[in-house]
């Protein structure tokens, strides 16, 4: 049995280890990673973090965005608190040592789908790796915070109806306990329960199992959070055409050549993400769906970041013996 001190945290991404930095000031924390500790979708998230920063937007804004992207159904008060804490919670990463894009003096802000303003604070296009990289060090530096590398959680112990802990394979393949007064389930998503995905490996969506299989309700299972474009081509996980490459100008074609996201929705490519990846499983019925950007000669950090995105996926392409798509892809003068 190991003893975990205060609190117990499954997940060493980014909710995870901002909780246990945070908690670290009131007891031991021990961090379980499923696997090393940049190997989860924070660390590949691209296009950004939303959080208002500056006029004309506001927090009304983005809680109307929010609200509306979520047909309704979003608990408005729980809404609004992720929305006020946003730009304090971006200011905390920077204390911590993040790195974000500027442009002109001021933070470099780009749009993603269904926001109806530019708030997504990024870090080139390797926004998670770079947040990811920052957590890591402090959590490392940090002598309250236990970090244990390649452990899978099991099952949550339960005694007495409160959960005392859980049940682990360690890196020698070994059954173990942890226990602690507190544990937290920070486990990600589920991505590899689908035929197609750009979520790692290790993203099986063990800690709903595991709640689950130790009486825990679980509800709004429709809403895991999910990304519509991917390269269609190798194995999984895909590469990611991250949705900054919209935000920055892209647009959705279908094999005809045709711009089709005004038929489905008055945002066009900005349409939130449901409505997009509806729309493309619809195109491809009838083809391949592909993204195309032009780009002018002189580009702004985040508009880099989307040719750095596109290089990557010409390359691609290019190895997969695709080359129709490149004219496609290629930026203009």
């Amino acid at each position: 049995m190991n003893d975990s001190g205060n609190y117990l945290v499954v997940g060493a991404g980014l909710a995870g280890l901002s909780f246990a930095l945070r908690a670290s000031g009131k007891g031991m924390v021990t961090v379980l990673s499923k696997s090393d500790l940049m190997d989860s979708n924070s660390s590949r998230a691209q296009g950004g973090i939303a959080a208002v920063q500056r006029l004309p937007d506001n927090l009304e804004k983005h809680v109307g965005d929010t609200i509306h992207v979520g047909q309704g159904l979003g608990d408005r008060a729980a809404v609004e608190l992720m929305v006020r804490y946003g730009p304090g919670e971006i200011q905390w990463l920077m204390d911590l040592g993040v790195e974000f894009s500027y442009h002109g003096g001021e933070l470099d802000l780009t749009r993603e789908g269904g926001h109806s303003a530019r708030r997504v604070v990024h870090a080139g296009d390797i926004t998670g790796e770079s947040v990811q990289k920052t957590l890591i060090d402090n959590a490392v530096s940090n002598s309250n915070i236990r970090l244990r590398e390649n452990v899978t959680a099991f099952d949550l112990l339960v005694e007495d109806g409160r959960c005392v802990g859980l049940t682990a394979l360690n890196n020698r393949d070994e059954l173990v306990e942890f226990r602690a007064g507190t544990t937290v389930l920070c486990t990600g998503g589920s991505g590899q329960l689908y035929s197609k995905t750009s979520n790692p490996v290790i993203a099986t969506g063990g800690g709903v199992a595991m709640a689950y299989r130790a009486g825990a309700v679980i509800r709004d299972m429709e809403f895991y959070q999910f990304h519509p474009s991917i390269l269609d081509h190798g194995s999984s996980p895909f590469f990611l055409v991250s949705e900054a490459v919209r935000g920055e100008g892209g647009i959705l074609v279908n094999s005809e050549g045709e711009a089709f996201m005004p038929r489905y929705h008055p945002l066009h490519d900005l349409a939130p993400r449901d409505v997009v990846s509806r729309a493309i499983v619809e195109e491809k019925k009838k083809g391949l769906v592909y993204t195309a950007c032009w780009l002018p000669r002189h580009m702004s950090p985040t508009e880099l970041s989307v040719l750095t995105d596109l290089a990557a996926v010409r390359f691609l392409l290019s190895d997969a013996g695709q080359e129709e798509l490149l004219e496609t892809l290629a930026p203009n003068d």
